[in-house]
């Protein structure tokens, strides 16, 4: 007979829940980040000081680490140094 501890679903399907829960935000959080650096694309780089405080005002108030991540992440892998500057701003 093997040793196994019973695990209740009723503790399982909450913890699931919240990390699907959870990482929706970042999803938006991303694509809303990658609309910003696109339009940086067709700007002047005199309009990209303004497009860059557009992208920091979607920064939350917290756990800004996924704000990092979604800029390094999108910004980063770009070969547009439009993109980077707006990113770098941000």
């Amino acid at each position: 007979m093997r040793n196994v501890i019973p695990t209740p679903f009723g503790f399982l399907a909450p913890l699931l829940l919240a990390v699907l829960v959870g990482s929706a935000p970042a999803q938006e959080l991303r694509t809303q980040v990658a609309s910003v650096l696109a339009q940086a694309r067709a700007t002047p780089v005199a309009d990209l000081y303004p497009l860059a405080d557009e992208l920091a005002d979607l920064a939350p108030e917290r756990r800004l680490d996924s704000f990092l991540a979604a800029v390094m992440g999108t910004a980063g892998s770009s070969d547009k140094p439009e993109q980077r500057l707006v990113g770098a701003l941000a």
